[in-house]
């Protein structure tokens, strides 16, 4: 008879403790509102852009030899010199730093400022930036795999939820990863 009356009044209260936990994460979340409101009031909050897909990702500079102006254009030509040649991890890992670069404030906030940053002040950030050769892709299918790396990375950093994979936590919260496996 005991057990009956604790699941009657676990089903009551579940509900009730349910309503007030979402009542409590929408009272922090107007707080951290009035709160940035407060700390940054020159600051402009942009919504975030849409997910690149394969296809869209993979019609930004198809033959690799478009100015870098683009956001993808500038991460993707990044990862294809400086890890062009080398298994995919190494690709993201260098995915993995340019974004990281961006949520620190010692850095450029926007990928390609991020990518050229030195070319006017050595040293360069990223040495194929500056070595003087032409930055031209000349390995379409290695361009195509840094392209679907850069679209993965920008779009990571566009969800609003975390992943349970480590580079995935590392392009969302680079400020938490402590040491890292690689």
């Amino acid at each position: 008879m005991r057990v009956f009356w604790l699941v009657g009044w676990l089903s009551l209260a579940l509900p009730v403790a349910a309503a007030g936990a979402s009542s409590q994460v929408e009272e922090a979340v107007r707080k951290a509102e009035v709160l940035e409101q407060v700390m940054a009031p020159d600051i402009e909050v942009t919504e975030a852009a849409e997910p690149i897909d394969e296809q869209e990702a993979q019609s930004v500079d198809p033959q690799g030899s478009d100015p870098l102006e683009e956001p993808l254009t500038c991460l993707a030509r990044s990862i294809y010199w400086e890890a062009k040649g080398v298994p995919g991890h190494d690709m993201e890992s260098v995915a993995n730093v340019v974004m990281n670069r961006l949520a620190d404030e010692r850095f450029p906030n926007t990928i390609c400022d991020a990518v050229k940053q030195g070319s006017e002040q050595p040293p360069c950030q990223f040495s194929w930036w500056c070595d003087g050769r032409p930055d031209e892709v000349v390995e379409g299918e290695v361009y195509e795999a840094a392209k679907e790396i850069a679209r993965q990375a920008q779009n990571l950093r566009k969800a609003s939820i975390t992943c349970p994979t480590s580079v995935s936590q590392a392009w969302l919260a680079p400020g938490r990863l402590t040491s890292s496996n690689w």
